[in-house]
């Protein structure tokens, strides 16, 4: 047994798996596979090792494959997941990390409504930890949505507040929405 940080350690079976997810990794050669199949042994390490903060990112790693792939529902399910952990580890980041891909999962199904659920918890989370890229990305997210439902209004709204927030950290988003938004205004 090798020992770890905070008294951990590693089994045979362990490192077993281990040795074997590094083969397999090896053998693809493919990007998405290879990625799809980094976050599925990162996925078993952390639970073999029992480090919830790590399950976060390798689930929405799994559910950005998926989302990838055009399979957007089994993308939710990761996200789902992703979310659960982040809220029971009680991480703020990593939760609007989830919801915002929750959002552009539900989006891509035309589930709008879901969508605008997600973008509003994640921006209101990425404002409370200070995280302004996210803050903005999200409010253009809100914004490209309810272009979608056809609610220019509030679409126009969004997309002004995110070029405000983006332009603060001089963001290059920042130009990315105000071309939305002069794209939404020519229609």
């Amino acid at each position: 047994m090798i020992p770890l940080d905070r008294n951990l350690l590693i089994t045979g079976t362990s490192i077993s798996l281990i040795a074997l997810s590094f083969a397999v990794l090896k053998s693809f050669k493919v990007k998405r596979r290879r990625k799809q199949k980094k976050s599925i042994v990162w996925r078993a390490l952390s639970r073999e090792i029992g480090y919830r903060q790590t399950m976060v990112p390798c689930l929405n790693g799994l559910g950005y494959v998926y989302f990838a792939l055009g399979q957007h529902k089994k993308a939710i399910k990761y996200h789902t997941q992703a979310l659960a952990f982040a809220r029971e580890i009680n991480n703020r980041k990593e939760e609007s990390i989830s919801l915002g891909s929750l959002g552009r999962a539900y989006h891509y199904l035309n589930q709008y409504h879901k969508a605008i659920a997600c973008y509003r918890q994640a921006q209101a989370f990425t404002r409370e930890i200070g995280d302004q890229q996210r803050e903005g990305d999200h409010l253009g997210d809100l914004g490209n949505t309810y272009r979608s439902l056809g609610e220019y209004d509030r679409a126009r709204e969004n997309l002004e507040q995110s070029i405000v927030v983006l332009e603060e950290i001089k963001s290059p988003n920042a130009e990315k929405m105000r071309k939305k938004l002069v794209e939404m205004e020519a229609r």
